[in-house]
């Protein structure tokens, strides 16, 4: 434990952290000038490393789920509509939504087109 602080991460004494500096900026200035370098980084690991394609499809299936499901409810009093016309507009719907994910052009990679 490093003596000169109250924590270790704020030591600079300590052999692990003395050549730690930082420059304090808000997470826009650290980020945005090298955005395209870590995107681009980024992509090549998930085309090029298993280990991390790996990691990126476990979060994916994690947090997402294996296959987005559409779940439409449309607000049918602002709409002007009843409720059996949403039931029905959210039952013939469903089967829409889905066939755009087995086009071959959406695919899981499909989403970087959305940063640029």
């Amino acid at each position: 434990m490093a003596d000169d602080t109250a924590y270790d991460a704020a030591s600079f004494n300590s052999a692990k952290m003395a050549s730690w500096t930082v420059k304090g900026q808000s997470a826009d200035a650290d980020l945005l000038p090298e955005l395209d370098t870590i995107r681009d980084r980024q992509r090549d690991l998930d085309r090029n490393n298993g280990l991390a394609k790996g990691a990126i499809q476990t979060k994916k299936d994690n947090i997402i789920g294996s296959m987005l499901r559409l779940s439409a409810k449309p607000d049918y009093r602002v709409l002007g509509r009843d409720a059996e016309w949403a039931r029905d507009w959210g039952g013939s719907e469903r089967p829409s939504f889905g066939h755009g994910q087995k086009q071959p052009n959406v695919t899981p990679r499909a989403h970087s087109t959305y940063y640029a």
